[in-house]
């Protein structure tokens, strides 16, 4: 069978689950992420509109607690040193071309701090994301 669009790819995905993520979820992906950002100096914070986003039906199938944790996952082990070399307000989106999903973030925080803030800002799946920002691919 021949996927019509991008919906259609979605719909055929092994993403499929349907539940959308808590207060709870987001806790413990973000205890998940600080265990290994930490060694890095940042601490991982969601945005109010990264956890609207996840669960928002404009990304077609629902952004799974696998998906994000693959993605922070992958993004620690692939660019986590790069991250965290950005300056002060830098700013940049990973791209995590397997499932199309983009993140705008932050890093917040003198790069000579003990402790800066990587702030995950919105979250979209989009196939064809462009942005003025630094790109990092996962």
């Amino acid at each position: 069978m021949k996927i019509q669009n991008f919906k259609d790819w979605l719909a055929e995905s092994v993403h499929k689950e349907s539940t959308e993520l808590d207060d709870r979820d987001f806790k413990s992906l973000e205890k998940f992420a600080d265990d290994y950002f930490e060694e890095l100096g940042l601490d991982v914070v969601f945005t109010k509109h990264f956890k609207d986003q996840v669960n928002n039906s404009r990304n077609g199938a629902q952004v799974t607690y696998d998906e994000l944790e693959t993605l922070l996952l992958k993004t620690f082990n692939a660019a986590g040193h790069k991250i965290a070399k950005l300056p002060d307000d830098g700013e940049a989106v990973l791209k995590q071309l397997a499932t199309w999903l983009n993140v705008p973030i932050k890093v917040v925080g003198e790069p000579d701090a003990e402790e800066r803030d990587l702030v995950l800002k919105t979250i979209m799946r989009k196939k064809h994301f462009n942005t003025p920002n630094q790109e990092i691919n996962i």
